[in-house]
């Protein structure tokens, strides 16, 4: 993509809205380059088709939902004809149908997508429309690796009867890599993950009705605990970290091993830098105060509703997240609050060579983006997340304005 300075994408949409009485949600991709939305296209209650940058797919479906542009711009839908649902790319849909299928997942680079599905009330996974050999009673908590070639997901391997406790207490959940489950069962697993190279998976698990850990590759960690949360891998030694609870408060592990002192009310969403020497996440050190926790140390801004969305530069020189007090929104960058407040806030984007920050922000139905503290100057009917350029001296915006699509390149000198 060229960074040129401007206006330099621009699709006209007042036919779109003069033609159909239903539209769905635009969905833009992530270079800006093409947008696309469901309508409904017939009289007929369910006739539904995809516009894509000024075509139509051209087959009308019963339904079309959870349409979603994958990071290589592959437009992809759920859609449902005859009481069979699968998924279509770019208008072409997966050979193999389904009873049920939802929440699509893309690689890192947008080449391979995989869902979760459901025939003859058996789940599992479907990648690049493969499905797995092997399905199950129940599956949730899917996930698709990095490189996109691997998949997971919580599954019940034991079979149970209406209010068969016995049998639950033994455990009859695992994790289905592949399709293939892990030798150990638990009472419960939860979240999934795999390494940075795709290898491996840890989940939390309940290895008894008391009991908390983490399990890698199906192996628990020695030590447990009355309550733990997401488990992270190391980026470079494939260690594992994960918040635990331990006499009432919370503390880090990594390996099971106490790293972060039990001292925390919460503990959660944890993040390595890219070099493995820093460690980031959200917490409160306090009953209702909120703030980032830095290598064990909370930040000295605190808020009272809840802290989220926290996103670290490579480095971890720069740290974003959003607070909320009240009911409104606040943006705080290494531990300092930008001076106005907003009805909702997204997820900060940080610049490639962290000395920018962007956040979309909304107030009063309308939406802007704010870099370093200040608001551009215009508002939007609709906008998508920014996008710095890969040198950091421009930033793009994908927006909605008086029924015309625009992408926008604007120096970052000059906002």
């Amino acid at each position: 993509m060229e960074w040129k300075k401007g206006v330099n994408k621009e699709v006209d949409l007042r036919d779109l809205f003069s033609r159909f009485s239903w539209i769905e949600e635009f969905q833009v991709s992530p270079d800006g380059e093409h947008i696309g939305v469901v309508v409904k296209t017939g009289e007929e209650e369910n006739e539904f088709d995809v516009w894509a940058d000024g075509k139509f797919w051209g087959k009308p479906y019963e339904r079309i939902w959870y349409l979603r542009y994958s990071p290589a711009g592959k437009l992809t839908a759920i859609v449902s004809e005859m009481g069979e649902n699968t998924l279509a790319v770019d208008g072409q849909e997966w050979e193999e149908k389904f009873a049920f299928i939802w929440n699509t997942l893309f690689s890192e680079d947008g080449q391979h997508i995989a869902s979760a599905i459901q025939n003859d009330m058996k789940y599992g996974m479907a990648l690049d429309g493969k499905v797995w050999e092997h399905l199950y009673d129940n599956a949730n908590g899917f996930v698709l690796s990095p490189q996109g070639d691997r998949t997971a997901a919580v599954v019940q391997t034991v079979s149970l009867g209406q209010a068969d406790v016995f049998k639950f207490k033994l455990g009859c959940f695992s994790v289905a890599v592949d399709g293939k489950s892990w030798e150990e069962n638990f009472v419960s697993v939860w979240t999934p993950v795999f390494n940075h190279t795709g290898q491996k998976v840890a989940a939390q698990v309940r290895p008894s009705i008391y009991e908390y850990t983490i399990a890698i590759d199906g192996i628990m960690w020695p030590e447990t605990f009355s309550a733990v949360w997401e488990p992270v891998f190391h980026p470079v030694n494939n260690s594992v970290i994960a918040p635990v609870k331990k006499d009432g408060l919370w503390g880090l592990a990594m390996d099971a091993k106490i790293i972060w002192p039990a001292k925390f009310n919460q503990l959660w969403q944890m993040q390595f830098s890219a070099d493995g020497n820093k460690i980031v996440g959200l917490g409160a050190p306090e009953f209702g105060k909120w703030t980032v926790i830095e290598d064990a140390k909370p930040w000295n801004t605190c808020f009272t509703d809840m802290i989220s969305d926290l996103s670290l530069s490579p480095d971890a020189k720069t740290i974003a997240a959003i607070g909320k007090n009240g009911e409104k929104w606040f943006v705080v960058v290494n531990d300092t609050v930008w001076p106005e407040s907003w009805d909702m806030a997204w997820a900060p984007v940080i610049s490639p060579d962290a000395q920018h920050v962007a956040v979309k922000v909304e107030k009063n139905k309308r939406y802007t983006v704010i870099l370093n503290g200040k608001p551009y100057k215009k508002d939007f009917e609709q906008l998508w997340e920014p996008c710095f350029s890969p040198d950091g001296k421009y930033i793009m915006l994908r927006y909605i304005s008086q029924q015309t699509y625009q992408r926008e390149i604007v120096p970052i000198a000059s906002w």
